[in-house]
């Protein structure tokens, strides 16, 4: 799994690229943001993907595939995005309630 380090809706762009263009290299790739808004990633192609998906459900933001509808790094990297600060607004809404 690799650690992009934390995301803020302002870096959320950013790590959105680099996350498109990981998926772009590895074909596909599940991203979690942990509680304490680090992001990280895992490539299908590493030991116990599913075994991670299953443990980290309530982390994950979302499951990326390379594919022809969104060939395109810019697409993809908007929807990436949009998806991270989902769950980042997820987490401040947990905070809020605690």
């Amino acid at each position: 799994m690799i650690d992009l380090g934390q995301v803020d809706h302002q870096s959320a762009t950013k790590l959105a690229v680099r996350i498109s263009e990981m998926v772009r290299q590895q074909g596909e790739v599940a991203v979690f943001v942990t509680p304490s808004r680090n992001v990280l990633v895992l490539a299908h192609t590493k030991a116990g993907y599913q075994q991670s998906l299953d443990r980290r459900a309530r982390q994950l933001a979302g499951r990326y595939v390379a594919d022809e509808e969104c060939a395109t790094t810019k697409r993809r990297a908007g929807d990436i995005r949009e998806d991270l600060q989902e769950r980042l607004d997820e987490l401040r809404a947990q905070a809020r309630a605690a």
